[in-house]
């Protein structure tokens, strides 16, 4: 009977690790492409890491801002991160939820917030559901 050692005990825990990873990855492109199929008011966007705002809200005073067309205030949006991008995300705290409405200038936008400000762009794939489509 032969005993691992520590060292190679870590090895096949990386590697599984790494395998586990990469499925997860070709599963969230494969979830990002059906969304786009099923729901017409969908798109993709990298958030800047240079474009974020603060304010004084509590848990996450970091903010950006996803121009999209057609969005306004009684819309819900869901925002999906695919593969890597998820690390990006849990690493800044984004919040779960999400924010929409109408700036001044009559531009739709989805709000993301989080703990802190990236120092990477990240990729979101986001999908709308309008307020007569949810009833």
């Amino acid at each position: 009977m032969s005993v691992s050692t520590l060292a190679q005990e870590r090895t096949s825990f990386l590697r599984s690790k790494a395998h586990t990873l990469s499925k997860i990855a070709e599963l969230a492109t494969a979830v990002a492409g059906a969304i786009t199929d099923i729901y017409p008011s969908s798109g993709s966007a990298t958030i800047n890491s240079a474009n974020w705002h603060t304010d004084n809200t509590a848990d996450y005073p970091a903010y950006y801002d996803i121009a999209v067309s057609g969005v306004v205030a009684t819309d819900r949006a869901d925002v999906f991160f695919n593969g890597a991008e998820l690390t990006k995300a849990e690493n800044i705290g984004v919040s779960s939820t999400t924010e929409t409405g109408v700036t001044e200038q009559e531009q739709g936008y989805i709000r993301i917030r989080a703990a802190e400000v990236p120092t990477t762009n990240i990729t979101v794939t986001y999908w709308i559901t309008h307020e007569e489509e949810s009833a």
